[in-house]
């Protein structure tokens, strides 16, 4: 019995991502830990695309928390009394997507 074969995934472009997240290649090159230069010039690199594509997921959970992209655009930018009155943009800004991953799962787990 052979394994079904897999689709190939369409490979995230990093450009694309930050625009639709309204944030910048700078923004996004430091939230995934990669050279900005490198990210403008290949922004589809195989080499960051594990990263690419948690933060994908992490969009795809603000948006469905807040149901419009421009809510959950408007969320990154909102200090939070959870994260000592910061807004989840600077943390993605520090490399640390995980804080925000991890707030937005708070936020829809305790949604009725």
């Amino acid at each position: 019995m052979s394994a079904t074969p897999q689709p190939e995934l369409e490979p995230v472009n990093a450009i694309d991502l930050a625009s639709k997240m309204g944030i910048s290649s700078e923004t996004l090159s430091l939230a995934i830990r990669v050279d900005n230069n490198s990210l403008i010039a290949n922004p589809r690199d195989q080499r960051w695309q594990p990263q690419l594509r948690d933060v994908v997921d992490l969009w795809g959970n603000l948006v469905l928390l807040f149901g419009e992209e421009a809510d959950a655009r408007a969320f990154l930018r909102q200090a939070r009394p959870e994260l000592q009155g910061k807004a989840p943009l600077e943390y993605l800004e520090q490399g640390r997507p995980n804080v925000v991953r991890n707030l937005a799962l708070a936020m829809r787990e305790s949604l009725p």
